[in-house]
């Protein structure tokens, strides 16, 4: 099985909507319809328009398994319009829109490679802030632990000006290089979950 990454471009919309209508689908197979209801996205004339924005103003990555398109996601330098609500960062950023896969390729990796890529380009670009528009924050939280293990560094506490405790080993305002052996990834959500999961290196 090889898993190449390749950008992507208008030709690929259909491939995109495929992918994000399997993920609808099985997310209604779940029973999660609260996210992105329980019809294909594909239908929904906004849904379609603002994928093509995101595409237009961003880098569409494509996964691909062995040359078949397995996952998806476009890369802008924020959250956009329909997240202009949320507060400024206070610094270059890149924002993961439309992040989906098609299902038939799950646990095959394709999803951890366009994230792990996603980074790479961010950190290349020499932008410190990688955010995810995500409903599930704890699935990619995990991720970006994994992420910032296997590449090196540790992120930036943004908007993080006055911490309470000073004496703390915070990262400050930038990110920065580290050498990490094991990391604990802590979800605690409003649905009163609280799981932490720590992450090590083999053979340590």
């Amino acid at each position: 099985m090889t898993i190449t990454i390749r950008e992507g471009g208008p030709d690929d919309l259909p491939a995109v909507l495929g992918m994000l209508d399997s993920s609808v689908e099985w997310l209604v197979s779940q029973g999660r319809t609260v996210q992105w209801g329980t019809e294909p996205l594909s239908r929904h004339e906004k849904t379609v328009a603002a994928v093509v924005r995101a595409m237009g103003e961003g880098t569409t990555y494509i996964a691909e398994v062995d040359g078949v398109p397995a996952a998806t996601l476009t890369l802008t330098d924020g959250p956009g319009s329909y997240l202009s609500h949320l507060p400024a960062p206070g610094e270059a950023e890149r924002y993961v829109h439309w992040l989906a896969s098609d299902r038939r390729f799950k646990g095959r990796g394709a999803g951890r490679a366009l994230l792990e890529h996603a980074a790479r380009v961010t950190r290349e670009a020499g932008v410190g802030l990688l955010r995810v528009d995500c409903y599930a924050a704890g699935v990619i939280e995990a991720v970006a632990t994994v992420v910032q293990m296997r590449e090196g560094f540790v992120h930036a506490n943004v908007n993080l000006e006055r911490p309470l405790d000073t004496g703390a080993r915070l990262v400050g305002a930038a990110a920065r290089p580290a050498a990490i052996g094991h990391a604990m990834s802590n979800g605690f959500g409003f649905g009163g979950f609280n799981t932490s999961v720590v992450f090590g290196r083999t053979g340590q």
